[in-house]
């Protein structure tokens, strides 16, 4: 997911079905919590980016208009 979108900054949780990772991250969430606002930020900025309504519906007609 990181790679895919090239992503610098944290926009989620990685929450793998494992109980020492997903420990780790809740830990490092209480110990940090200027993190939960810092993440839930750029989580906000990602999604305006990426599913903007205008921009996907333009992806899915340049898509349609290339076949």
């Amino acid at each position: 997911f990181e790679e895919h979108y090239q992503l610098k900054n944290k926009v989620n949780i990685n929450a793998l079905p494992d109980v020492d990772s997903i420990y780790t991250e809740l830990e490092q969430l209480i110990l940090n919590p200027e993190k939960i606002n810092e993440i839930g930020e750029n989580a906000r900025l990602f999604i305006e980016k990426e599913h903007n309504h205008k921009k996907v519906a333009e992806k899915y007609i340049n898509t349609w208009e290339r076949f």
